[in-house]
């Protein structure tokens, strides 16, 4: 076996021998002797076969770039070595050794606690992270806000005090708010409601079947549960809501806090506007079995104004003195169809509809009536009294 540093296949073709050992970069030219065997130029650390005695092959170390940092010499690991087996390990240490991704060391939590954390220490209203804005990221977007719970109180009981004059957009316009929200703010004032009504103590076992049984009836009922009053007042405290003075329009709060299902509304309207968020009525029963009240008598008067509705409806249309009728002559007759278009050479078509008593107010009519039949009684009497006055003064005359 030739062990020579022979060079076969040219001065171009020498083979590189890759790293021996950490930490060195040594290049190194090998030779392939007759039997294909890859010999050090030193001839004393033999590699595996890399070719046949007709093929070769070239291989060089992996480049490194300029900014991959050097590895550490024998020297450096031994120091570090040292510096670790001196010192203990103190894992309270290992908040002020926090590192950065990029290798620079970041500022600790103790150090956070200590200069920006020591003001979200203790809770306070809009005590937000990024100072007087919000949300940092997006510093236009600033939302106003939310309503506090005294004024949806306040909202609620002036629309159960008086639908019509404190109607949603009436109560939207004195607020500033917008329909649906005046709408949402309701029908959540009537679940808390309902709600508190079903939890308390007094609340009749006979009317909880009776809601129980009631397809509309929410779960939450069923499961009595109990209404966060803490939560909602500290978030009021944080978010910085602002408590507006409570208007006096209600000065005896008793007059809204008593059960509303003592005495109905008249008015049928009110009524219907009152039930899209209050639906649930209460009343103690004695324990002799007695047949609750309520239920019959709020029946009986739904019933009953849907008759006088009907009523008024059949009255508009076929009342003599509402609409009375008259002979049809030559210049004056009722149409025959309810509606007439009218088209005039120049102008929009016009159409006439014939509504009848629709928006005539029956009440107030029948008023009329009443104050006019009265008008020749009185002209009567006091015709009458006149001359009685005068017969007076003759009789004094001729004695």
């Amino acid at each position: 076996m030739n062990c020579c540093n022979r060079n076969i296949f040219g001065p171009d073709e020498r083979f590189r021998g890759l790293e021996r050992s950490k930490g060195f970069e040594e290049r190194k030219e090998l030779a392939l002797d007759g039997h294909g065997q890859s010999l050090c130029s030193d001839g004393l650390s033999p590699f595996p076969p890399l070719c046949t005695p007709l093929d070769a092959v070239s291989t060089t170390s992996t480049r490194r770039s300029a900014l991959t940092p050097e590895p550490p010499t024998p020297e450096d690991e031994a120091e570090l070595e040292a510096a670790s087996a001196t010192s203990p390990h103190d894992p309270e240490n290992d908040l002020e050794e926090d590192v950065a991704g990029d290798g620079s060391r970041g500022l600790s939590y103790k150090r956070f606690l200590s200069t920006i954390g020591a003001q979200y220490k203790y809770a306070q209203p809009n005590n937000w992270l990024g100072g007087d804005v919000p949300f940092p990221m997006n510093p236009s977007f600033r939302p106003p806000p939310p309503i506090s719970d005294a004024i949806r109180q306040e909202i609620y009981n002036q629309f159960m005090t008086d639908p019509v004059e404190n109607s949603v957009r009436k109560l939207a316009i004195r607020y500033t708010l917008a329909f649906k929200r005046v709408d949402a703010i309701l029908r959540l004032k009537g679940l808390e409601h309902s709600w508190y009504k079903v939890g308390n103590s007094s609340f009749s076992s006979y009317v909880k079947l009776l809601l129980n049984a009631s397809r509309n009836y929410h779960l939450g009922l069923q499961e009595n549960k109990q209404i966060q009053y803490g939560f909602q007042k500290g978030m009021e405290k944080l978010l910085g809501v602002t408590q507006r003075r409570l208007s006096r329009l209600q000065e005896d709060a008793s007059r809204w806090n008593v059960t509303e299902a003592d005495s109905l509304e008249q008015d049928e309207n009110r009524d219907a506007q009152r039930q899209r968020y209050q639906q649930h009525y209460w009343e103690s029963v004695p324990e002799n079995g007695r047949e609750p009240i309520v239920p019959a008598s709020l029946e009986h008067a739904r019933n009953l104004a849907q008759k006088l509705v009907k009523v008024e409806d059949r009255q508009k249309s076929t009342h003599p003195l509402l609409m009375p009728r008259f002979k049809h002559i030559k210049h004056l007759r009722s149409p025959r169809r309810k509606f007439r278009t009218l088209n005039i050479s120049g102008r929009p078509p016009v159409e006439i509809r014939d509504v009848g008593g629709k928006f005539l107010d029956v009440k107030d009519k029948f008023k009329r009536i009443a104050a006019t039949d009265r008008q020749p009684g009185l002209r009567i009497k006091k015709h009458q009294r006149r001359q009685a006055k005068i017969l007076e003064t003759k009789l004094k005359h001729k004695v």
